[in-house]
């Protein structure tokens, strides 16, 4: 296999580096994905038992007696990880491919560690270095199709996933995450029927092989909770495995969240971080739903604690970004002072568009405002929030967290965001007010059924109006 030269070497430490500077590294105990088997140390094991099981003190403990001089490069780079120490860990796991380079799990763990930095063509780069070394890896494939499922070719992520579904002889934890990432594809397309199949089958399997069942719980639980079921027993099978695994409400957080229960999201990641403080992507989540329900200043300071632990995750770099433009908007309520308890309508609007924007902005929302709430027979109880922004990709990052995405406009319960017509080139063809017309109808819809509507029905009907 061609070796990497030094200066491919150099460039992998830096970049990896620069994250870690950037965070304001401070070393503590971070959670990883499991391991399930993928190694086979004893004493590494013993560690991640306790760490599995909320034994978070004697874990730290165990992971240090790991890093003496002594012990292989590849399991002082594994204890880094585990400790928070992203950067010793990156220059460890190089050694470890110096020391072994005929080993697939230097390269094949350095590439989940990028991974976890979201760093995904490196990370798949490293996967396809462990192929290289030890072509029927199963861990190193999976691995890979995780990595272009990222952004990827679907029938590349297809080719590797098959090289671990398609034979019994794959290592089973590798066909075991095989199994979560087919379960949170199918729940994410609301196959019920398909997921409900998966978690069966996934059950039965994590039983036979004596494999960690904490994150199928959380995914049962979130099954559960698309499917109107209990999921409360799912993620109380969870805690008692391990009373700090912030995944257990995390989880089924993420698809409330994709379902538009944001209040329920909500409240599944705000005990998501109480058992897990240091589970930033939850932070982040919760910070974004907050922003969804108009909550401004909590949603700021969770995205800000969300940086503060982890600053290679770009959608929180990208909400920073937003926040700082959202904040300059102008807030405009109607009407001024309100008739009853609240306004009916509130404009976020771009502060040069101002003068523009407002008042027509201001007659087709109230006007459909009206027209729905006859229509569908329902009274909004709160203001209806229209932001309306000059920035399309500050539209988009405000909506799903990251850049590059042809939205016009989302609706997340009583607030919709949207693009003005200056966040389109002269010329192209959008009609701004069809669409302020059409999440309006999100708004009705949604709200009335409290949030139980399905997605695909809710879309065909603002179609329709």
């Amino acid at each position: 296999m061609p070796r990497l030269n030094k200066l491919a070497q150099a460039t992998r430490l830096a970049i990896l580096a620069a994250g870690v500077a950037l965070a304001g590294f401070a070393p503590e105990l971070a959670a990883r994905e499991q391991l399930y088997a993928v190694l086979d140390n004893a004493d590494l094991l013993n560690c991640e038992n306790q760490f599995w099981t909320g034994k978070l003190l004697e874990a730290e403990a165990c992971y240090r007696s790991l890093l003496n001089e002594s012990a292989p490069a590849l399991l002082r780079a594994e204890a880094l990880w585990a400790l928070g120490d992203l950067q010793g860990a990156n220059t460890m796991y190089q050694q470890a491919m110096n020391d072994e380079p005929t080993n697939a799990l230097a390269p094949l763990r350095w590439g989940e560690l990028y991974m976890q930095t979201y760093q995904y063509q490196e990370a798949y780069n490293l996967f396809a270095e462990a192929i290289v070394l030890d072509p029927e890896n199963a861990f190193a494939h999976i691995g890979a199709a995780r990595a272009l499922a990222q952004g990827g070719n679907e029938e590349e992520v297809n080719m590797h996933m098959e090289k671990v579904t398609g034979t019994a002889l794959a290592a089973p934890g590798a066909q075991f995450r095989a199994m979560l990432m087919l379960i949170r594809s199918a729940l994410q397309g609301d196959e019920f029927d398909k997921s409900r199949a998966a978690l069966d089958t996934a059950q039965e399997f994590a039983q036979e092989q004596n494999l960690s069942r904490l994150e199928l719980y959380a995914l049962e639980a979130g099954h559960a909770f698309m499917t109107k079921g209990d999921y409360q027993p799912f993620i109380d099978a969870a805690l008692a495995e391990d009373p700090a695994y912030g995944d257990a409400w995390a989880i089924p957080g993420y698809f409330a969240g994709i379902t538009r229960r944001y209040k329920e999201s909500g409240e599944f990641y705000k005990k998501a971080v109480e058992i897990q403080p240091n589970h930033w992507e939850a932070h982040l989540e919760l910070g974004q739903n907050y922003l969804r329900l108009n909550q401004v200043t909590p949603a700021i300071d969770h995205v800000r604690t969300s940086y503060a632990g982890d600053a290679f995750n770009p959608k929180t770099i990208n909400m920073l970004r937003m926040l700082d433009d959202f904040q300059e908007m102008a807030v405009l309520s109607f009407p001024n002072p309100p008739e009853g308890p609240f306004p009916k309508l509130q404009l976020r609007l771009g502060k040069e568009e101002l003068p523009v924007i407002q008042n027509y902005a201001r007659e087709l929302a109230e006007e459909s405002i009206a027209l729905y709430t006859e229509r569908y027979r329902f009274t909004p109880n709160q203001p209806i929030t229209v932001e309306i922004y000059p920035n399309h990709e500050d539209f988009v990052v405000r909506s799903i967290g990251m850049p590059g995405v042809g939205l016009l406009g989302v609706t997340f319960g009583y607030l919709f965001a949207m693009d003005s017509p200056t966040a389109h080139p002269q010329g192209e063809s959008y009609h701004w007010g069809t669409t302020l017309w059409h999440e309006m109808a999100h708004v009705f819809t949604v709200e009335a059924s409290d949030h139980l509507i399905s997605r695909w029905f809710s879309e065909g009907i603002s179609v329709f109006e």
